[in-house]
């Protein structure tokens, strides 16, 4: 595909998640080619059941013949999309906007942030050090600052269970209630 491209042309094309990290020497060599030359834009990992033909989870490897730097950009849009049925995704407009304003920020310049989760401008050298793997897992890192600390986990725990405990109490009260309109009705 990179070699039809027309001198300054780009190209997204659609790979399996284990090309992006495949350590055959014959595809780290191509990996490594490509980044040394940079002609990688962007890793884009998309979630899974994107595609009504396959249910696995691919990547959308932004190639630009006319780039001049090594960076890479890495976007993790895994936790995007909508289940529209029981096997197909599909991303809400907002979402798509997202991840083109993301790219497009990152390529014009243009207040461009990486993202802790989701998105992630990594160097050569970065990349080197990860023995040229492409997989945006690794650069974005994970965003735990929605998760509850410990002493947050054991108070919602307890209110859980202070709730759950008066409820089983009027369950027992609407119980008895039921029983005892049930015997006035058979008598």
């Amino acid at each position: 595909m990179y070699a039809k491209l027309a001198p300054k042309g780009k190209a997204a094309i659609l790979m399996p998640n284990g090309a992006t990290t495949s350590n055959t020497e014959d595809d780290r060599k191509v990996r490594k080619a490509m980044l040394e030359a940079g002609k990688v834009d962007a890793i884009i990992d998309l979630p899974d059941k994107m595609f009504s033909n396959t249910g696995i989870s691919v990547q959308c490897w932004i190639l630009n013949k006319a780039k001049v730097d090594t960076d890479v950009l890495f976007i993790n849009a895994t936790k995007l999309g909508t289940m529209i049925s029981r096997k197909l995704r599909k991303f809400e407009d907002s979402e798509i906007d997202l991840i083109a304003e993301t790219y497009h920020k990152y390529k014009n310049d243009e207040g461009y942030e990486n993202k802790l989760g989701f998105c992630n401008k990594a160097s050569l050298e970065e990349i080197k050090e990860k023995d040229y793997s492409l997989n945006p897992g690794r650069y974005v890192g994970v965003d735990n600052s929605n998760q509850l600390s410990e002493e947050e986990l054991n108070e919602q725990l307890k209110q859980t269970a202070t709730e759950l405990f008066t409820l089983m109490d009027e369950s027992k009260e609407l119980e008895e209630k039921v029983r005892e309109i049930l015997k006035n009705e058979i008598k």
